[in-house]
């Protein structure tokens, strides 16, 4: 045996045997809020005319990565994102998709009933970067995807000497979450 894996196996291999774990997570993501009255006068929309949000991918696989300190406590590392595009009540177009995404963080509390069966509960962290992706036409001030078409759709080509742009904030939400690993686990997050 080389001395790498004499080492391996004598200082880290104990603490990766049987502690980490890779897996696949089946998520089903729900905006909790996905229409406001149409009155921007009142401040009531999301955003300016924005009120209706149409929510993409709103499930899907995840990787997971996991390691358990012992029997009953270990942490969880996965990646998630959050799609939605937008909807103006004026004309019934939207600007762009506004997209939520990053890693979440899991403290686990578990009891393994058998090797293959771990049920438990995780409270978690998810630190998310936020990024709005405009339609062209409409970033570009054209007054409709129709009027940008006629124009021969030009690529960065303001209209008018005019652009729009929406700059969104990063976001972070604490969640609670039952799962069960190292199987294929589920879960269910509600992200406003």
């Amino acid at each position: 045996m080389s001395v790498t894996a004499a080492l391996y196996h004598e200082h880290i291999g104990q603490y990766l045997a049987g502690r980490l774990t890779a897996g696949l997570r089946l998520v089903n993501n729900t905006l909790k809020n996905t229409s406001r009255p149409a009155d921007r006068e009142g401040g009531l929309t999301f955003l300016g005319y924005i009120n209706q949000l149409d929510q993409q991918d709103k499930s899907g696989l995840r990787v997971v990565a996991a390691y358990r300190f012992c029997p009953y406590f270990g942490v969880e590392f996965s990646h998630d994102e959050v799609a939605a595009r937008t909807r103006n009540y004026n004309n019934g177009l939207s600007d762009g998709i506004l997209r939520l995404s990053g890693p979440v963080f899991t403290a686990l509390i578990g009891y393994p009933v058998t090797e293959q069966i771990y049920p438990y509960i995780g409270i978690g962290y998810a630190p998310w970067s936020a990024e709005f992706e405009h339609d062209e036409w409409w970033h570009l001030d054209y007054d409709s995807p129709e009027a940008y078409e006629a124009h021969g759709s030009p690529k960065g080509v303001l209209y008018e000497d005019r652009s729009r742009c929406i700059e969104v904030g990063d976001d972070s939400a604490v969640f609670f979450s039952p799962s069960a690993w190292p199987t294929a686990s589920t879960g269910t997050r509600n992200w406003t």
